[in-house]
């Protein structure tokens, strides 16, 4: 019969490795909106730590640790970076066709009377 505290640390690791993908959304999530939080300051620590305290609940064995918290430091700076390449592109798309998209939605309104009800 497994003790309480084998349960507990069972139920802790597999909370952990449930929470590996969740991590790794909110990492791209917060370089999507890069600037807003102090991204070098709160954002990269940020994803450091968690990622060490999750490798720490998942496996077992120091070296085992340090391996696992240096995969999953480098997949969650890696997710970051994918966000923040998104808001670029983004933001630069916007810059750049602008322009075309106001004048489209300003012979839209004069032409109807009214915006549309979504873009295309």
């Amino acid at each position: 019969m497994p003790q309480p505290a084998g349960r507990w640390r069972r139920a802790l690791r597999l909370a952990a490795r449930l929470a590996i993908l969740p991590a790794l959304a909110a990492a791209y999530y917060c370089g999507t909106a890069p600037g807003q939080i102090g991204d070098f300051v709160i954002v990269i620590p940020g994803i450091i730590v968690i990622a060490g305290l999750l490798a720490c609940l998942v496996t077992a064995g120091l070296w085992r640790r340090l391996l696992a918290a240096l995969l999953l430091a480098g997949l969650g700076l890696s997710a970051w970076q994918l966000g923040a390449d998104e808001h670029i592109r983004a933001f630069n798309e916007c810059v750049d066709r602008g322009e075309t998209v106001r004048q489209a939605l300003a012979d839209y309104r004069a032409a109807h009377g009214r915006y549309p009800a979504e873009l295309a």
